[in-house]
């Protein structure tokens, strides 16, 4: 797994930090359309984006959760997703402002 900070990578400038904590917010609200939606294709495709870069900013629970919601989005599993769902606003709202949040 690659932190925000080790040999390879710089340490990620608060800039950049910024410019995802944004983009992330609205790929959470791109999610919960989805999610409204039932379109568990976007909402594994959502999920898969958000997973991939989580680490990197120091999110490794939300990739994991991430990663639950894209598998069970493959195995229909609609209590999963939900739930998952769920974990993933949870995470998302300890790290963003209450106005990105929405």
């Amino acid at each position: 797994m690659v932190t925000a900070k080790n040999e390879f990578f710089p340490e990620i400038s608060e800039a950049t930090k910024a410019r995802y904590f944004s983009s992330l917010a609205s790929q959470i609200h791109q999610l919960r359309q989805a999610m409204e939606r039932s379109d568990n294709k976007s909402v594994r495709e959502i999920c898969h984006r958000v997973r991939g870069s989580a680490s990197l900013f120091g999110l490794k629970d939300l990739g994991v959760v991430c990663r639950d919601v894209e598998e069970a989005c493959l195995a229909e599993n609609p209590e999963a997703i939900v739930s998952g769902f769920q974990a993933i606003e949870v995470i998302v709202s300890r790290h963003l402002s209450p106005a990105e949040a929405n």
